[in-house]
């Protein structure tokens, strides 16, 4: 190149007013309306939240980040084939000039005569009026950006995490736009502000930013001697500084995450896509930044898009109150089925107490989950299937989640079938005594009632007949069961008086069903009756305790219920008995066919 060609190429050019005219910056956003996958399922991510992708190690997570970032970046006649996605649906608000003006309130414009456009963050890349005016013109709804792709959608994959924290080269020229995240962070203290903040937020450090030498990083700590003005740096400020240890020398998970997140402050991208934002991250750390990456979607209104596999970063971006939708992948031979978890389920999940503060949540990250009533049964189905013989699959597979009693199974088990979670219930026989409810929990796992009302009829029909006395055997019961809760204490006026409430009180018909387990169906009408509801209510998934109640398949524990009973059960590990076999091979069964 000739010295007068060079010349000409540094010739700055103004971006042309009339680009501009009558544009307003806050009209313009860009978000994806749908996403079509291959095997035709409809995916609506949640505007200004996140899109959290879940699923068992080589479900295809990473895959589909790849192909929605694929889809937008690259020309709609790419050769390249997505494996997982079939189309993007973008929805553009705001005219041409909205759009220049935010560009032009979020972006640098360098003028060089050679290639002048909007400079971001990616290796000098520059956005064109050419670029801009040939996105605009696909109209209100499009299915690519591919032109402009560097300005609207930004991935945040691990490698570039990494390199973002290295130094990086001052500008050669002190006006020059800013090509990386720390240039950014020279020119706008409230950026540098923020980042600082998240630093000591998540990793309890402070930051400081180098802004001498020929290159500028980041340093972990502050220095001792206060920093000088840039006019008269001293000797005694860079000894100070160059004690401060550089942050790309820190932990891999300090230089992920700020790697992640120092892109995501100082751009304004609207839709971010990040592969595993939790690597390398202790529990705690995995939390918070959860919450801030919601944060950040909620504040600024962006479209984030996060492929995980960890729940204590779910539980943060739950608590950052942003829309969070799920979409979980299942892969099954060459095929991966995805469906989502709407975000208004997720919200209601989350606010339900008993299910925020239990394990429901682990279950979109196994191959099936195991729904019971209370923590104590769940340890005890999850003894049981350790200790099966012969089993086809890591127990470890299996989720066992409590829903806090028999009401709390419809809200789980709607949330966990709906991104088809395998998932299986398990409850006491005592489910059937009321045929409403029997009918609702038949039709919540998929059942028609109609298939099932006859036999349950004729199987429960001696229980809906009110019964008028008691036998010698059923008083007998009744007290036993008073003295045994403490066989030491004395017979005093307060037991006489507990007796015999007990041997007034009315029982139910329906009490033998826990009693007596299948046993008490009577007449061969009714106990096949019986046998074919349990048998079809395991084909739906719904495992009901044979023996009556879970209490009854550790017939040597003495303690009758609670935090004793499960204690003493697990203590004389009552979970290899052939009842508690017997009925967690049931359970097996119903998992399999749930596969």
């Amino acid at each position: 190149m000739s010295m007068g060609a060079h010349r000409q190429d540094k010739v700055e050019i103004e971006l042309p007013e009339d680009l501009l005219e009558g544009g307003d910056a806050a009209k313009f956003d860009v978000f994806i309306s749908e996403v079509v996958t291959r095997d035709g399922e409809t995916l609506t991510p949640p505007r200004g939240g996140v899109t959290v992708i879940v699923g068992g190690n080589n479900a295809g997570k990473s895959t589909f980040l790849r192909d929605v970032w694929t889809k937008l970046s690259r020309p709609i006649n790419s050769v390249y084939r997505p494996r997982l996605i079939d189309k993007v649906s973008l929805v553009r608000e705001g005219e041409q000039a909205d759009f220049f003006q935010w560009c032009n309130e979020h972006w640098v414009w360098s003028g060089l005569k050679s290639r002048p456009g909007f400079v971001t963050n990616e290796s000098h890349a520059r956005v064109t009026i050419s670029d801009i005016r040939k996105f605009c013109d696909q109209g209100a709804t499009l299915n690519n950006v591919s032109s402009v792709a560097s300005l609207l959608v930004q991935r945040g994959d691990l490698h570039k995490r990494l390199d973002v924290v290295a130094p990086a080269d001052q500008r050669d020229e002190l006006h020059g736009p800013p090509s990386h995240p720390l240039h950014r962070l020279q020119d706008d203290p409230e950026l540098l502000k923020i980042v600082k903040s998240l630093s000591e937020r998540v990793f309890r450090q402070k930051l400081t930013l180098e802004r001498i030498g020929r290159k500028t990083q980041l340093r972990v700590g502050e220095t001792s001697v206060p920093p000088p003005t840039v006019d008269a740096i001293t000797p005694e400020y860079v000894a100070a500084l160059s004690k401060l240890d550089p942050l790309e020398a820190q932990g891999d998970g300090m230089k992920s995450l700020l790697g992640l997140l120092l892109p995501l402050v100082t751009a304004s991208c609207r839709i971010m896509l990040i592969d595993e934002p939790e690597a390398f991250l202790h529990p705690p750390q995995a939390k918070i930044a959860g919450t801030v990456l919601g944060e950040l979607a909620a504040d600024r209104g962006i479209q984030i898009f996060i492929a995980t596999h960890d729940r204590n970063f779910l539980v943060g971006l739950l608590e950052a109150e942003a829309p969070v939708a799920v979409v979980r992948l299942d892969r099954s031979g060459d095929g991966t089925a995805v469906h989502q978890l709407d975000h208004q389920l997720v919200r209601e999940l989350w606010d339900e107490p008993v299910l925020k503060y239990s394990s429901v949540l682990d279950g979109l990250f196994h191959r099936a989950v195991v729904l019971a009533e209370s923590d104590g049964d769940c340890r005890f189905y999850a003894a049981s299937l350790d200790a099966a013989p012969a089993l086809d699959f890591s127990p470890g597979d299996i989720q066992f989640t409590p829903v806090g009693g028999k009401d709390g199974f419809a809200r789980v088990l709607k949330a966990l079938r709906s991104v088809s979670v395998p998932t299986v219930v398990v409850a006491d026989l005592d489910l059937l005594n009321n045929e409403g409810r029997t009918r609702f929990f038949v039709e919540m796992l998929g059942g028609d009632w109609e298939e099932f009302r006859d036999d349950y009829r004729s199987a429960t029909q001696q229980f809906r007949s009110p019964r008028t006395s008691k036998s010698r055997s059923q008083v007998l019961e009744l007290v036993k069961r008073v003295l045994e809760q403490d066989p030491e204490k004395r017979y005093d006026k307060e037991t006489e008086g507990i007796v015999q409430a007990a041997i007034k009180a009315e029982r139910s018909p329906w009490q033998d069903l826990k009693d007596y387990g299948t046993r008490a169906f009577k007449g061969g009408t009714a106990v096949g009756a019986a046998g074919r509801l349990l048998h079809k209510l395991e084909g739906l998934g719904a495992v009901l305790v044979r023996e009556g109640e879970l209490e009854r398949l550790a017939p040597d524990v003495q303690s009758r219920k609670g935090p004793d009973w499960i204690v003493e059960a697990l203590q004389r590990q009552s979970y290899l008995g052939d009842l508690a076999q017997q009925h967690i091979a049931l359970v097996i069964r119903a998992i399999r066919q749930q596969w």
